[in-house]
């Protein structure tokens, strides 16, 4: 009973981990939009007004706490995403702490740099001083460039991280005559996929970024939607499936070329 009981708390706790992980995402991705609706309606309204700063001064010139509240909600996305790559990589590697150690530490040192990206734009709202004004602009840049390229390369590395342990577990089944190897496919396909949806849409926004392009808001505002759809691409009951699949699918195979491995030395 008491055995019982614990594997249906492990069950209850991981199911609940995986609505977290595909809600929290949207909550984000969501709240990041509204943060922006609100800013340029507030940027309308007061270009109506009589007398008003005007709309080109109104959307250039938004609250620090508007911008340092929606910037939050972006970087905390972004560090759902790369935290989902990651968990991937460690499940299909056998939970093999090595493996995913780099990837940790860019989003970790990622993290970092979007919450001093978060300060320094905070600052430079609240500034009076044309000197501090630019000079965190340029950090911004400089600094922004560093950690949307660390998540890209942190999407990048697990993905293909992941892409060789499937292909080497593919290949080990072919060889050991299963018909198991072909249920890897759909696995590999959504996976990157997704992982190049993502890449996209967050270079576009690094390429506008540094270029200081005026349309960099609306590539910024397309990842944050691609971030939620791109985690966990399928359908709500497919997304437990695909979670299942890949902690799971890696041991039941070793299993079944160990004990052929076995009986093949036991027959010689």
């Amino acid at each position: 009973m008491t055995f019982a009981g614990y594997g249906k708390q492990s069950t209850s706790f991981r199911k609940t981990g995986q609505l977290v992980i595909v809600i929290a995402p949207y909550i984000c991705s969501t709240m990041h939009a509204a943060l922006n609706w609100v800013w340029y309606s507030k940027a309308i309204d007061e270009n109506e007004l009589p007398g008003g700063p005007g709309l080109l001064r109104s959307l250039t010139h938004l609250p620090a706490w508007l911008e340092g509240t929606g910037d939050s909600f972006f970087v905390l996305n972004i560090f759902m995403a790369d935290c989902v790559f990651i968990w991937r990589c460690w499940c299909v590697w056998n939970r093999r702490w090595k493996v995913v150690v780099l990837p940790a530490l860019a989003t970790i040192t990622g993290l970092v740099l979007g919450g001093i990206v978060i300060s320094d734009q905070v600052i430079k709202l609240r500034s009076l001083e044309p000197f501090v004004v630019a000079k965190k602009s340029r950090d911004f840049v400089r600094l922004s460039t560093i950690y949307f390229s660390l998540s890209v390369a942190t999407n990048l590395t697990t993905t293909l991280l992941i892409t060789l342990r499937i292909a080497l577990v593919q290949r080990s089944a072919k060889k050991a005559g299963t018909r198991t190897h072909h249920n890897f496919n759909p696995i590999m396909e959504i996976l990157i996929e997704s992982a190049v949806l993502y890449s996209a849409t967050l270079l576009t926004f690094v390429v506008l970024n540094v270029e200081r392009n005026a349309n960099l808001y609306y590539a910024q505002n397309i990842h944050a939607q691609m971030v939620s759809l791109t985690l966990l691409p399928c359908s709500d009951s497919d997304r437990v499936q695909l979670i299942d699949r890949l902690c799971n699918s890696r041991t039941r195979l070793l299993v079944i070329v160990q004990s052929r491995a076995a009986s093949s030395k036991f027959l010689f």
